[in-house]
């Protein structure tokens, strides 16, 4: 499992994509519960 911390920002929102995208398991850490996470 993956955290991410600053998921919203520029390099972390790729970041998400990638590992989301091969099927790994991530978790976003954001500062306001109703930022858009990627």
């Amino acid at each position: 499992m993956y955290l991410i911390t600053g998921a919203t920002g520029n390099v972390g929102a790729e970041l998400v994509r990638a590992l989301a995208g091969t099927g790994a398991p991530v978790r976003a850490l954001v500062r306001r519960p109703d930022a858009a996470v990627p």
